[in-house]
């Protein structure tokens, strides 16, 4: 498979976060005027923890459980991942972690998707634009891809938290006991 295949396979996978999909359970749907998201009241983090009934989907999925079993937070304890994350606390207050945060879960979902749909048009035109006639410029093609690959993952992956927080619907959690 070529590169240019690749890339065009990438561009239209991110064209597909434009299209109607399949309703996922859990998912809330987007109020839409025109196309366009409308406008919605900012969200209060803690109030949309229990509006979602986040903790009940967390018990009854069995997440802390499971945790347990791995002997995940042992792992973290013996590791000093904790006391490493205890010295970032102050860090985290001096620069308002929770004012980012707030501002955060209000940010447009459908931007992101936008600026992730964007990066793989302008990737697919590079692709398409650079000539494959030495090595060199075929490795540039494909780091070029994949710092934009590594671009988009991220954008697309908090558009689709971003829509769970900004919804309605409560969130359920695949059951993680064995």
């Amino acid at each position: 498979m070529s590169l240019k295949s690749i890339a065009l396979l990438a561009a239209i996978g991110a064209a597909s976060a434009f299209s109607p999909s399949l309703p996922v359970r859990g998912a809330p749907r987007a109020a839409v005027s025109g196309g366009l998201r409308m406008q919605q009241a900012p969200v209060d983090v803690l109030d949309k923890v229990e509006e979602l009934k986040l903790l009940t989907a967390v018990s009854k999925s069995g997440l802390l459980s499971r945790l347990e079993q791995d002997k995940t937070l042992s792992k973290l304890e013996e590791s000093g991942a904790l006391s490493k994350l205890e010295t970032l606390l102050p860090i985290a207050d001096e620069i308002g972690a929770i004012s980012l945060l707030k501002k955060a879960v209000n940010f447009s979902p459908g931007a992101l998707k936008t600026g992730a749909f964007f990066l793989a048009s302008a990737e697919t035109g590079l692709i398409l634009a650079v000539p494959d006639n030495s090595g060199a410029l075929v490795a540039a093609q494909a780091a070029s891809a994949f710092l934009v690959v590594a671009a988009m993952a991220p954008l697309v992956i908090a558009a689709n938290i971003l829509e769970i927080v900004q919804g309605e619907t409560p969130v359920e959690l695949p059951n993680l006991r064995k």
